[in-house]
């Protein structure tokens, strides 16, 4: 494939023209189904609409939205602590944590009763954890990170289990938090995220297996230590026109509920469009040297996860966690008659030494031009000037892109 005529189809990334009120987005090329979408202007002009201003130190919740909501986050800003020592007083937290340093969750909405057309309109969550903290330091603990080290200086034998001290996970997944009803929509439009475990979680009914639909669009995440989007109680997932600045791993969707192991949810799809991203490796890592540096896989999937289709988009990748984690899911059904896995017009930028280590699925162009995500990025942020991380607000104004 000619750079050119990718970057130009894929990452040119012009403002879609996209009428006030509702659009129709399709996927039934993809094996999806079509969703009436909410626009930024229609969703700001419900009745159900909270504002809040300011900047929020501790957690921001509602248990119980109720239906049809929206959270106009533009003039809000949400700071968050992810550290697992601030919970448990260890380390440089002796003395005590504030309160501040105590909140790991930043927004949580729908914890207690899941919401059906919930939406996000703007909004900024920040860590203020130094953005140098080692992946297991954030995750367990001071105490555990120093075990693996030991460990892994040991020779990593078998009969030692480097995390044996973890006492739990209050401190880990930091990240906004929605709740959806099976069979109900969300929309999260023009979100920032920067410096916190996860980015973005998507959860839905206890103890159901059955889907809501979420749309994230517009959105901004950059310094994501963990999962830039979790997906693991495997919602319909749209995600358009986003940007991810070094994350230590895109999306996963590995199953956190039983119900959820046993089943086929491959009719189900994560569709992934315009998207540019980085992985970028960070200090540590699971059961690695607090010295080490490295990235996840980009997609954490599990064999029966639902199928994921990647359309224009540009992925960057560099120093990968280990050999398996190169892989890409290149899925079938067991009848061998149709393909889980799509990708459509997708460049893999490779940044790390020699040659790509990984699987290129049909769709796919390897480059080992960095600056061609250097291109698309800048691109992107041309674009969606009004979601700066330096600007006080994000006045979202059109659907699907800037004013």
């Amino acid at each position: 494939m000619d750079r050119r005529a990718f970057l130009a189809g894929a990452v040119g990334l012009t403002a879609l023209a996209v009428g006030v009120g509702w659009r129709q987005q399709s996927d039934s090329d993809a094996g999806g189904t079509d969703h009436l979408v909410p626009s930024t202007v229609a969703l700001l002009a419900r009745p159900r609409i909270t504002a809040p201003r300011g900047d929020f130190r501790t957690e921001y919740g509602e248990a119980a939205p109720g239906p049809d909501k929206t959270y106009d986050f533009r003039l809000a800003r949400f700071s968050s602590y992810h550290d697992k020592d601030a919970v448990y007083e260890t380390g440089p937290f002796t003395s005590g944590s504030t309160e501040h340093q105590k909140n790991h969750r930043p927004i949580r909405l729908g914890y207690e009763s899941p919401a059906a057309g919930l939406a996000i309109v703007g909004g900024r969550v920040e860590g203020d954890q130094p953005i140098s903290l080692p992946w297991v330091r954030m995750k367990y603990g001071q105490q555990v990170q120093d075990d693996t080290d030991a460990w892994i200086d040991a020779g990593s034998p078998d009969a030692e289990d480097p995390y044996r001290n973890v006492e739990d996970n209050a401190n880990q997944d930091g990240d906004p938090r929605i709740y959806v009803r099976s069979g109900g929509w969300a929309v999260v439009d023009g979100l920032r995220v920067r410096n916190t475990h996860d980015g973005l979680g998507l959860f839905g009914q206890s103890g159901s297996d059955g889907a809501g639909t979420v749309h994230i669009r517009n959105c901004y995440f950059q310094d994501i230590h963990d999962d830039a989007i979790e997906n693991d109680e495997w919602q319909e997932l749209h995600v358009h026109d986003c940007l991810f600045e070094r994350v230590y791993c895109l999306l996963s969707q590995r199953p956190s509920q039983q119900l959820l192991l046993d089943r086929d949810q491959s009719s189900r799809v994560a569709t992934l469009d315009r998207c540019v991203a980085q992985m970028w490796p960070f200090p540590g890592g699971h059961k690695k040297r607090s010295t080490d540096r490295n990235h996840e896989r980009v997609f954490k999937m599990d064999t029966n996860s639902p199928r994921v289709v990647v359309r224009n988009s540009v992925l960057m990748v560099e120093r990968y966690i280990s050999d398996e984690a190169t892989r890409l899911p290149e899925r079938s059904t067991s009848r061998g008659d149709r393909v889980n896995d799509v990708y459509e017009n997708v460049m893999i930028i490779w940044a790390g030494d020699g040659n790509y280590p990984g699987n290129v699925p049909s769709g796919c162009t390897v480059s080992k031009d960095t600056g061609l995500f250097d291109r698309a990025a800048a691109e992107w942020k041309r674009r969606h000037r009004n979601l700066s991380f330096d600007s006080p607000d994000s006045d979202m104004t059109q659907p699907y892109g800037p004013k």
